[in-house]
């Protein structure tokens, strides 16, 4: 090969592979289109609904704990355990009802 011809070649691509437009523009399209394929799958999680929202009644916690913590007391009352046992079964009872009704 020649100099002309080298010094030709070295011209036409005197940018490297990785610093081409193509090498930035890729990664940046991939990056695009996998948000917007998230925001598609997630699209429910992302738009406040109120149906989704309020899937159990509104009050639904409030009547668990009512019950749940009124039947402890109930049992204080009647001298069937001691505060120690109550704080004990009203921790349950307020883990229970969350779990029965996570908001």
């Amino acid at each position: 090969m020649t100099t002309a011809e080298q010094t030709s070649r070295m011209s036409k691509s005197s940018v490297p592979p990785p610093d081409r437009r193509g090498a930035r523009g890729t990664p940046l399209a991939v990056a695009l289109v996998m948000i917007a394929a998230l925001a598609a799958i997630h699209r429910d999680d992302l738009t406040a609904n109120s149906e989704t929202t309020a899937e159990g009644p509104p009050g639904a916690l409030a009547a668990c704990l009512a019950e749940r913590l009124g039947a402890v007391d109930q049992m204080i009352a009647d001298g069937v355990v001691g505060p120690e046992k109550a704080s004990l079964f009203k921790d349950r009872a307020q883990a229970l009802c969350h779990t029965q009704n996570p908001e």
